[in-house]
C-alpha cells in the first residue's frame, strides 16, 4: 500500500473536519486513509507554526546556540516541562527525547552499579 503525501491544505482541511467535532479523529483516519498519530503531528505542528508548519519541509531547522541555552536554563531552573520548552521556543520535535526525563536513583535500579561497574545502555 503507498502512502499518500497531503499538501497543506488537504492536512488543514482535516483539520478543521476534526475541529467542528462532526467526526472523530478515528473515522477521520479512516476515511482519508492516513494514521491518527499523523493527525496528532499535524495538529501540534499547526498549533505552533501555523499554516507553515503543515508545508512539507527539505531540510532539518536549525536553533541558535542562545535559544539552545535559554531553553535549558528555562528546563532546569523554571522547571517547565519538555512540552512547555517545545511550545514556548518551537522546537520541532518528533519526540520527546530532547532533555533529560529522570535517571535511576535507587540502588535496586536495574540501571544502578557501584561506581566502576556501572552498566551503560
Amino acid at each position: 500500500m503507498e502512502r499518500k503525501k497531503f499538501t497543506a491544505l488537504e492536512k488543514l482541511t482535516i483539520l478543521r473536519e476534526i475541529k467542528q467535532g462532526f467526526i472523530g479523529m478515528k473515522v477521520t483516519a479512516r476515511k482519508f486513509g492516513v494514521s491518527k498519530n499523523s493527525i496528532v503531528k499535524w495538529r501540534r505542528r499547526y498549533e505552533v507554526y501555523n499554516y507553515e508548519g503543515l508545508e512539507a519541509h527539505t531540510h532539518n531547522r536549525t536553533y541558535s546556540a542562545e535559544l539552545k541555552l535559554q531553553s535549558v536554563k528555562d528546563y532546569l531552573k523554571e522547571g517547565l516541562s519538555q512540552n512547555q520548552i517545545i511550545y514556548k521556543y518551537k522546537i520541532a520535535s518528533q519526540n520527546h527525547s530532547v532533555y533529560p526525563i529522570s535517571y535511576p536513583s535507587r540502588p535496586s535500579s536495574p540501571l544502578y552499579r557501584p561506581l566502576g561497574n556501572r552498566r551503560i545502555r
